[in-house]
């Protein structure tokens, strides 16, 4: 698709940059030239390392594949538990709860929202979000999600078993850096830039 002078190419991942030649390969291996660089690749859910993410009804909560998924369970869960008392986990924990599906928020910190607010205000929306019917627990780490094929509940780490039919994962993200791990490009959790937001190599952005 063209509008002016851009143009448009859908699922058509590109894999590679060559920096010397200043060229990206997409996938059918076609090279598409460049003069200045812009990398926008987003991030992923970042799914924890527990014991049972691979059992039926475990969602992650990023994209809009995953809240079409969502949707479609919230009809037949009884008992939503989401791990991640952050912004994107109180958000799942609403839209769980609009169909009178019982919701339990499970944090491991001890508020809500632990990295932008302060104890306070953590304990001010702790008690809003109760009052909207969502069940909230603070300063809890899930251990295991249990069950044989699908979820049948949550091992937290005080002992206690909370029986559920659908978990989901709401524990942050992760960059995507895969494109750029063999690029020479400096990163760390993320894509280190200047003030310009330019990379080590100074035609590509990111």
């Amino acid at each position: 698709a063209k509008h002016a002078n851009v143009s448009c190419y859908y699922n058509n991942r590109i894999v590679q940059i060559d920096r010397q030649s200043k060229e990206v390969i997409d996938s059918q291996g076609v090279r598409h030239g460049y003069s200045t660089l812009v990398l926008a690749t987003g991030s992923s859910a970042f799914m924890p390392n527990i014991p049972g993410t691979h059992l039926n009804n475990v969602f992650s909560f990023r994209d809009l594949s995953d809240a079409q998924k969502l949707m479609s369970r919230i009809v037949r869960s009884r008992h939503t538990v989401v791990i991640g008392g952050g912004l994107l986990g109180l958000e799942a924990a609403r839209a769980m709860h609009r169909f009178n599906t019982k919701v339990t928020v499970i944090e491991h910190s001890m508020w809500l929202m632990f990295r932008q607010l302060d104890q306070r205000a953590g304990s001010y929306l702790k008690r809003h979000i109760e009052t909207l019917g969502v069940h909230v627990r603070t300063s809890e780490r899930v251990l295991e999600i249990v069950g044989s094929n699908k979820v049948q509940g949550v091992l937290l780490g005080s002992g206690e078993t909370i029986e559920c039919d659908t978990i989901v994962v709401a524990a942050g993200i992760v960059p995507n850096l895969q494109l750029i791990r063999n690029s020479g490009l400096y990163f760390s959790k993320g894509i280190r830039v200047n003030d310009q937001m330019q990379t080590r190599d100074l035609d590509i952005y990111a």
